[in-house]
């Protein structure tokens, strides 16, 4: 009875221990804040006529698939 006293005192003071061990006092550092981008994003109207003519382009050269797919994402990127 007391070996098992004694036992159990020690395992429940180690759960304490390994909680007051894992506890940081201190917060974590703020993230940084988001900066606006340089150019302005275009509206939906605008967005959606640059990637017709993208697409029309990509027609025009024949791509297909992934060819296409990077074609208009850099298309896109481009002023």
């Amino acid at each position: 009875m007391r070996i098992s006293l004694v036992v159990g005192a020690l395992v429940l003071g180690a759960l304490c221990w390994g909680t007051a061990l894992a506890y940081d006092s201190n917060p974590p550092p703020a993230a940084p804040a988001m900066t606006p981008s340089a150019e302005p994003d275009m509206d939906a109207a605008a967005r959606a006529a640059k990637s017709d003519e993208c697409y029309k382009r990509a027609d025009a050269k024949g791509l297909h698939f992934k060819d296409r797919k990077d074609f208009h994402r850099e298309c896109m990127k481009r002023p």
